[in-house]
Protein backbone atom coordinates (compact mmCIF):
# COMPACT_ATOMS: atom_id res chain seq x y z
CA UNK A 1 0.00 0.00 0.00
CA UNK A 2 2.81 2.40 0.73
CA UNK A 3 5.19 1.39 -2.58
CA UNK A 4 1.84 1.92 -4.51
CA UNK A 5 1.19 5.54 -2.64
CA UNK A 6 -1.96 3.95 -1.67
CA UNK A 7 -3.25 1.58 -4.85
CA UNK A 8 -3.04 -1.70 -3.18
CA UNK A 9 -6.30 -3.28 -2.43
CA UNK A 10 -7.35 -5.96 -0.47
CA UNK A 11 -8.86 -9.29 -2.44
CA UNK A 12 -10.70 -11.94 0.22
CA UNK A 13 -12.19 -15.53 -0.06
CA UNK A 14 -13.18 -18.23 2.33
CA UNK A 15 -11.79 -21.25 -0.17
CA UNK A 16 -14.04 -23.71 -1.99
CA UNK A 17 -12.28 -27.25 -1.78
CA UNK A 18 -12.27 -29.35 1.32
CA UNK A 19 -8.87 -30.85 0.54
CA UNK A 20 -7.62 -27.53 0.74
CA UNK A 21 -8.33 -27.19 4.12
CA UNK A 22 -7.17 -30.94 5.50
CA UNK A 23 -3.87 -30.18 4.08
CA UNK A 24 -3.07 -27.40 6.42
CA UNK A 25 -5.21 -28.79 9.31
CA UNK A 26 -7.95 -26.69 9.26
CA UNK A 27 -11.92 -27.40 8.99
CA UNK A 28 -13.59 -26.56 5.78
CA UNK A 29 -16.98 -26.46 7.77
CA UNK A 30 -15.89 -23.56 9.74
CA UNK A 31 -14.36 -21.90 6.45
CA UNK A 32 -17.27 -19.36 6.88
CA UNK A 33 -17.19 -18.41 10.38
CA UNK A 34 -12.92 -18.29 10.23
CA UNK A 35 -13.10 -16.05 7.56
CA UNK A 36 -15.64 -13.76 8.99
CA UNK A 37 -13.71 -13.46 12.62
CA UNK A 38 -10.49 -13.09 10.48
CA UNK A 39 -11.72 -10.22 8.53
CA UNK A 40 -13.09 -8.23 11.97
CA UNK A 41 -9.70 -8.33 13.01
CA UNK A 42 -7.65 -7.42 9.73
CA UNK A 43 -9.84 -4.27 10.01
CA UNK A 44 -9.64 -3.50 13.59
CA UNK A 45 -5.30 -4.08 13.38
CA UNK A 46 -5.77 -1.44 10.30
CA UNK A 47 -8.27 1.33 11.90
CA UNK A 48 -6.31 0.76 15.34
CA UNK A 49 -2.70 -0.62 15.20
CA UNK A 50 -3.45 -2.91 18.27
CA UNK A 51 -5.65 -5.61 18.42
CA UNK A 52 -6.92 -7.17 21.71
CA UNK A 53 -9.37 -10.14 20.51
CA UNK A 54 -10.44 -13.22 22.16
CA UNK A 55 -12.78 -14.97 19.50
CA UNK A 56 -13.67 -18.20 18.80
CA UNK A 57 -10.45 -19.16 16.20
CA UNK A 58 -8.26 -16.31 17.42
CA UNK A 59 -7.00 -14.51 20.59
CA UNK A 60 -4.53 -11.55 20.70
CA UNK A 61 -3.60 -9.58 23.41
CA UNK A 62 -2.35 -6.04 22.21
CA UNK A 63 -0.75 -6.91 19.12
CA UNK A 64 0.85 -4.13 17.50
CA UNK A 65 0.35 -3.07 13.69
CA UNK A 66 3.00 -1.31 11.62
CA UNK A 67 2.79 0.31 9.33
CA UNK A 68 -0.54 1.57 9.50
CA UNK A 69 -2.09 1.40 6.33
CA UNK A 70 -0.99 4.53 3.44
CA UNK A 71 -5.05 4.47 2.65
CA UNK A 72 -7.24 5.52 5.67
CA UNK A 73 -9.10 3.30 7.04
CA UNK A 74 -7.73 0.43 5.25
CA UNK A 75 -7.04 -0.18 1.20
CA UNK A 76 -10.66 -1.40 -0.01
CA UNK A 77 -11.90 -4.96 0.45
CA UNK A 78 -13.20 -7.09 -2.03
CA UNK A 79 -15.17 -10.42 -1.26
CA UNK A 80 -15.62 -13.50 -3.64
CA UNK A 81 -19.37 -13.88 -3.31
CA UNK A 82 -21.18 -17.11 -4.20
CA UNK A 83 -23.57 -18.98 -1.51
CA UNK A 84 -25.83 -16.53 0.18
CA UNK A 85 -24.76 -16.51 3.43
CA UNK A 86 -21.19 -14.60 1.63
CA UNK A 87 -23.49 -11.89 0.03
CA UNK A 88 -25.12 -10.97 2.77
CA UNK A 89 -21.83 -10.99 4.75
CA UNK A 90 -20.01 -8.41 2.00
CA UNK A 91 -23.29 -6.45 2.04
CA UNK A 92 -23.64 -5.88 5.87
CA UNK A 93 -19.95 -5.39 5.63
CA UNK A 94 -20.02 -2.95 2.86
CA UNK A 95 -17.48 -4.31 1.08
CA UNK A 96 -16.84 -4.73 -3.15
CA UNK A 97 -18.08 -7.73 -4.44
CA UNK A 98 -16.22 -9.73 -7.24
CA UNK A 99 -17.90 -13.69 -8.86
CA UNK A 100 -16.49 -15.68 -11.51
CA UNK A 101 -17.96 -19.31 -11.78
CA UNK A 102 -21.35 -19.16 -12.34
CA UNK A 103 -23.50 -19.20 -15.36
CA UNK A 104 -24.81 -15.73 -16.94
CA UNK A 105 -28.55 -16.33 -15.34
CA UNK A 106 -27.64 -17.61 -12.12
CA UNK A 107 -24.95 -14.35 -11.75
CA UNK A 108 -27.86 -11.95 -12.55
CA UNK A 109 -29.59 -13.10 -9.73
CA UNK A 110 -26.47 -13.20 -7.07
CA UNK A 111 -25.70 -9.66 -8.29
CA UNK A 112 -29.33 -8.70 -7.69
CA UNK A 113 -29.18 -10.60 -4.46
CA UNK A 114 -25.95 -8.53 -3.60
CA UNK A 115 -27.43 -5.37 -4.23
CA UNK A 116 -30.88 -5.97 -2.33
CA UNK A 117 -28.63 -6.76 0.35
CA UNK A 118 -26.48 -4.07 0.30
CA UNK A 119 -29.14 -1.26 0.19
CA UNK A 120 -31.14 -3.24 2.82
CA UNK A 121 -28.25 -1.97 5.10
CA UNK A 122 -28.76 1.92 4.46
CA UNK A 123 -25.18 2.32 4.08
CA UNK A 124 -23.90 5.82 3.68
CA UNK A 125 -22.03 6.66 0.29
CA UNK A 126 -21.81 4.98 -2.77
CA UNK A 127 -22.25 1.43 -3.39
CA UNK A 128 -19.74 -0.97 -3.81
CA UNK A 129 -17.79 -1.96 -7.38
CA UNK A 130 -18.84 -4.94 -8.93
CA UNK A 131 -16.73 -7.07 -10.47
CA UNK A 132 -16.83 -10.09 -12.51
CA UNK A 133 -14.11 -12.10 -14.03
CA UNK A 134 -14.28 -14.29 -16.96
CA UNK A 135 -12.29 -16.49 -19.73
CA UNK A 136 -11.37 -14.68 -22.65
CA UNK A 137 -9.82 -15.06 -25.82
CA UNK A 138 -9.41 -12.75 -29.03
CA UNK A 139 -8.07 -13.29 -32.49
CA UNK A 140 -8.56 -11.39 -35.66
CA UNK A 141 -11.72 -13.52 -36.67
CA UNK A 142 -14.42 -15.21 -34.93
CA UNK A 143 -13.72 -18.37 -36.46
CA UNK A 144 -9.50 -18.04 -35.60
CA UNK A 145 -10.57 -17.80 -31.71
CA UNK A 146 -12.12 -20.78 -31.54
CA UNK A 147 -10.06 -22.47 -33.45
CA UNK A 148 -7.72 -21.33 -30.84
CA UNK A 149 -9.13 -21.75 -27.79
CA UNK A 150 -11.38 -24.60 -28.27
CA UNK A 151 -9.02 -27.45 -27.30
CA UNK A 152 -7.54 -25.82 -24.58
CA UNK A 153 -11.29 -24.12 -23.29
CA UNK A 154 -12.29 -27.88 -22.73
CA UNK A 155 -9.43 -28.78 -20.24
CA UNK A 156 -9.55 -25.67 -18.65
CA UNK A 157 -11.56 -26.60 -15.48
CA UNK A 158 -9.85 -29.87 -15.06
CA UNK A 159 -6.11 -29.48 -14.62
CA UNK A 160 -4.54 -30.25 -11.80
CA UNK A 161 -7.00 -32.76 -10.55
CA UNK A 162 -4.93 -35.72 -11.61
CA UNK A 163 -2.24 -34.33 -9.02
CA UNK A 164 -5.23 -33.48 -6.03
CA UNK A 165 -6.61 -37.42 -6.86
CA UNK A 166 -2.93 -39.19 -6.90
CA UNK A 167 -2.29 -37.68 -3.00
CA UNK A 168 -2.82 -39.67 0.17
CA UNK A 169 -5.90 -37.11 0.86
CA UNK A 170 -7.08 -36.92 -2.33
CA UNK A 171 -10.14 -34.57 -2.65
CA UNK A 172 -11.30 -35.09 1.55
CA UNK A 173 -14.01 -37.23 2.43
CA UNK A 174 -16.10 -36.58 -0.71
CA UNK A 175 -15.14 -37.13 -4.42
CA UNK A 176 -16.34 -33.53 -5.51
CA UNK A 177 -14.43 -31.91 -2.85
CA UNK A 178 -17.23 -30.41 -0.99
CA UNK A 179 -17.35 -32.88 1.89
CA UNK A 180 -20.50 -33.77 3.08
CA UNK A 181 -22.16 -30.39 2.73
CA UNK A 182 -24.92 -30.22 -0.02
CA UNK A 183 -27.04 -27.66 -1.44
CA UNK A 184 -28.45 -25.42 -4.27
CA UNK A 185 -25.57 -23.77 -4.98
CA UNK A 186 -23.15 -26.26 -4.46
CA UNK A 187 -24.88 -28.83 -7.08
CA UNK A 188 -24.54 -25.88 -9.40
CA UNK A 189 -21.54 -25.38 -8.96
CA UNK A 190 -21.12 -29.16 -9.89
CA UNK A 191 -23.25 -29.25 -12.98
CA UNK A 192 -21.28 -26.33 -14.42
CA UNK A 193 -17.90 -27.93 -14.69
CA UNK A 194 -19.35 -31.44 -15.67
CA UNK A 195 -20.89 -29.84 -18.39
CA UNK A 196 -18.13 -27.31 -19.57
CA UNK A 197 -15.82 -30.07 -19.65
CA UNK A 198 -18.02 -31.62 -22.18
CA UNK A 199 -19.07 -28.76 -24.34
CA UNK A 200 -17.59 -25.89 -25.74
CA UNK A 201 -20.92 -24.62 -26.73
CA UNK A 202 -21.73 -24.08 -22.87
CA UNK A 203 -18.98 -21.83 -22.20
CA UNK A 204 -20.20 -19.31 -24.84
CA UNK A 205 -23.87 -19.98 -24.49
CA UNK A 206 -23.68 -19.68 -20.87
CA UNK A 207 -21.41 -16.41 -20.97
CA UNK A 208 -18.54 -18.48 -18.77
CA UNK A 209 -16.10 -17.55 -21.86
CA UNK A 210 -16.00 -14.43 -24.20
CA UNK A 211 -14.27 -15.95 -26.99
CA UNK A 212 -14.18 -13.96 -30.64
CA UNK A 213 -13.11 -10.96 -32.83
CA UNK A 214 -11.93 -7.84 -30.52
CA UNK A 215 -15.80 -6.35 -32.07
CA UNK A 216 -17.22 -9.50 -30.75
CA UNK A 217 -15.68 -9.87 -27.45
CA UNK A 218 -16.24 -5.79 -26.57
CA UNK A 219 -20.07 -6.52 -27.47
CA UNK A 220 -20.14 -9.16 -25.52
CA UNK A 221 -18.34 -7.75 -22.35
CA UNK A 222 -20.80 -5.09 -22.89
CA UNK A 223 -23.93 -7.01 -23.14
CA UNK A 224 -23.09 -8.59 -19.90
CA UNK A 225 -22.63 -5.31 -17.80
CA UNK A 226 -25.93 -4.38 -19.32
CA UNK A 227 -27.56 -7.77 -17.96
CA UNK A 228 -25.46 -8.52 -14.93
CA UNK A 229 -24.71 -5.20 -13.12
CA UNK A 230 -20.84 -5.44 -12.88
CA UNK A 231 -18.71 -2.42 -13.34
CA UNK A 232 -15.38 -3.73 -13.41
CA UNK A 233 -14.77 -6.83 -16.09
CA UNK A 234 -11.15 -8.54 -15.65
CA UNK A 235 -10.57 -11.04 -18.20
CA UNK A 236 -8.33 -14.33 -17.61
CA UNK A 237 -6.22 -14.83 -20.74
CA UNK A 238 -4.38 -18.20 -19.70
CA UNK A 239 -6.69 -21.11 -20.70
CA UNK A 240 -5.49 -23.97 -19.85
CA UNK A 241 -2.14 -25.31 -21.06
CA UNK A 242 -2.52 -22.24 -24.15
CA UNK A 243 0.88 -21.24 -25.57
CA UNK A 244 2.13 -18.27 -24.48
CA UNK A 245 2.63 -16.49 -27.85
CA UNK A 246 -0.92 -17.50 -28.16
CA UNK A 247 -1.70 -16.31 -24.88
CA UNK A 248 -0.07 -13.13 -25.39
CA UNK A 249 -1.30 -12.10 -28.29
CA UNK A 250 -4.85 -12.31 -27.24
CA UNK A 251 -3.74 -9.93 -24.53
CA UNK A 252 -2.05 -7.67 -26.93
CA UNK A 253 -5.67 -7.60 -29.35
CA UNK A 254 -7.59 -6.92 -26.27
CA UNK A 255 -5.50 -4.05 -25.18
CA UNK A 256 -5.52 -2.29 -28.59
CA UNK A 257 -8.96 -2.90 -30.20
CA UNK A 258 -11.41 -4.27 -27.50
CA UNK A 259 -10.51 -1.45 -24.22
CA UNK A 260 -11.02 1.01 -26.12
CA UNK A 261 -14.34 0.83 -26.87
CA UNK A 262 -14.95 1.27 -23.54
CA UNK A 263 -13.51 5.06 -23.17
Amino acid sequence: DHLSRGRAEFGTGIGVHEHEFIRWGMSFYDRQEMAEEALEIIEMAWRDGRVTHEGKFWRFDEAIVQPMPYQQPHPPIWAAVHSSRAIAFAAARNYHMAQNIDVGDVMIAKFAEWREAWTAHGHPGPMPKQFLMRVVHVAETDAKAREQAEPYLMEANSLGRELVASSRVGFGENPRGMGHEDSEDIRERGRVFRESAKSYDFWIDNGLALIGSPETVARKVAEGAERIGYDHFAAKFHIGRMPAAMVESSIRLFGEEVIPAFR
